[in-house]
């Protein structure tokens, strides 16, 4: 295909609100302010979505551009294949990239934003052991993000939904859809603290003085404490306040909303940065970070109990690896008893639900018998 057909095609959708909300994220004209549109967008397929598999580099691939404008005009819905291997197929997936020098300072692992064809944005990135600066080799941390998003999800915490693909070269990407909702944003009313505690009445004080609603205050503040039993559970590396974000919005009457964003951004999980000290990892009042420490904290605050309750009783590593195999075909999820790393990601949820039993057992046998 010539770039002149590529040309007319742009000619006759660029003024349509869709082609202008899609160039708004992407900017794919945009890339170089010294080129016209067209000279722009045939730069960018050029370079964020070349052929693949020929000699010559930057040949642009106009065929799969302009097949990915003719379903994204139609809205059509996102189609993401599995290869043989259980992984999501991105070779055959229809996206575009949007370039990195629009991305801001996203994290040391980013590897880009992709728009599909329904609108929706997916964040993609590299796994950790990709990255000498992530200090760690192991393959089998592309794994972390996906179990952990199961674990969460399995006890009706909020989280990301994790997908794990492959690209034209064979590398693993780490996916995950764009949770935020049409007229919100991320804010990060606090700092980084030592202290689950202190985190928590610093997010307390910024939402009075902002004049949320109190209903939906308590609600945060319950998510929040939900999330760092999850946290504590897949031993949580990396709880920055910039991991620990909220979600904010006003409605059409003007009325201002706030809810605990999902949990995202689970690299550093299990046995990963484990003998690494530069991690914030918040701590209990205590000055420990064990899940046991955290249920005696918060033994009295309201539904905990009964969450806790719910959640040991519920969590079973199997099922988790189960499911995950049933929805992805990912061998080692199948085949993880004969597997000794893939047994050490159940040995070490397996070890925290453990002390979780024995501690709440512990607490609320003492306050039964003090009744």
């Amino acid at each position: 295909m010539e770039f002149n057909e590529v040309k007319a095609y742009i000619d006759k959708i660029k003024d349509s609100d869709r082609f202008k909300k899609l160039d708004e994220f992407i900017k794919m004209t945009q890339i170089k302010p010294n080129k016209d549109m067209y000279e722009n967008i045939a730069y960018y397929v050029s370079r964020f979505h070349p052929i693949r598999n020929i000699k010559e580099f930057f040949q642009p691939d106009y065929p799969y551009f302009i097949k990915f404008l003719e379903y994204y005009l139609d809205n059509q819905p996102v189609q993401m294949p599995l290869r043989e291997d259980g992984y999501i197929d991105l070779i055959n997936t229809l996206y575009l990239v949007q370039p990195g020098i629009f991305s801001g300072n996203k994290g040391n692992f980013l590897d880009h934003y992709m728009m599909m064809t329904d609108g929706s944005i997916y964040i993609s990135k590299l796994p950790l052991n990709y990255r000498g600066n992530s200090k760690s080799s192991d393959s089998y941390c592309m794994y972390n993000p996906l179990i952990a998003s199961y674990i969460a999800n399995t006890l009706g915490v909020e989280c990301v939904k994790v997908y794990l693909g492959k690209v034209h070269n064979g590398y693993v990407r780490i996916l995950s859809k764009n949770f935020l909702r049409e007229n919100e944003e991320i804010v990060t009313y606090t700092k980084d603290e030592k202290l689950i505690s202190t985190y928590l009445s610093k997010m307390e004080e910024a939402l009075r003085y902002r004049k949320f609603n109190e209903s939906e205050i308590e609600q945060v503040k319950f998510e929040f404490i939900k999330q760092e039993f999850v946290s504590k559970l897949i031993g949580l590396k990396d709880q920055t306040a910039e991991n620990s974000p909220l979600i904010v919005s006003i409605d059409q009457e003007g009325n201002k909303h706030v809810r605990m964003a999902p949990m995202f951004d689970l690299d550093y999980s299990f046995q990963t940065a484990k003998d690494m000290d530069n991690m914030i990892v918040r701590k209990c009042d205590n000055g420990k970070n064990d899940i046991g420490s955290l249920i005696e904290q918060y033994k009295d605050y309201p539904g905990f109990e009964q969450f806790v309750k719910e959640s040991i009783e519920t969590l079973d590593m199997k099922e988790v690896f189960k499911q995950i195999y049933e929805d992805t075909g990912i061998k080692h999820f199948e085949t993880y008893s004969d597997d000794e790393q893939m047994k050490e990601f159940m040995n070490f949820v397996t070890g925290n639900i453990q002390i979780a039993k024995e501690k709440f057992a512990q607490l609320f046998k003492s306050e039964r018998e003090d009744r």
